[in-house]
């Protein structure tokens, strides 16, 4: 539908809150949409593509720490997410 939005503005606000209040630096998701797109000015998108464990998923963000903390430290409004297969 034309001028529909997808994502949920509350959400959106009670996933930034969580994400400020346990000082997150990355976020994880298995999918990319406009609640990640409402925060990664706080916060550093990640999107595992694949049917992938948590623990493996972990594993390649351990393997991919330069570039990850590379792009969290740019500025909110210069970052994008990242996303790892």
């Amino acid at each position: 539908v034309h001028g529909r939005h997808h994502g949920d503005r509350n959400k959106a606000m009670k996933i930034l809150t969580l994400v400020k209040r346990e000082q997150v630096d990355v976020f994880l998701s298995k999918q990319y949409g406009e609640n990640i797109d409402k925060i990664k000015n706080h916060v550093l998108p990640v999107i595992i593509r694949g049917d992938v464990r948590i623990k493996d998923a972990l594993e390649k963000c351990r393997s991919h720490f330069g570039l990850l903390s590379e792009t969290a430290q740019l500025p909110g409004t210069q970052r994008k997410h990242l996303v790892l297969s």
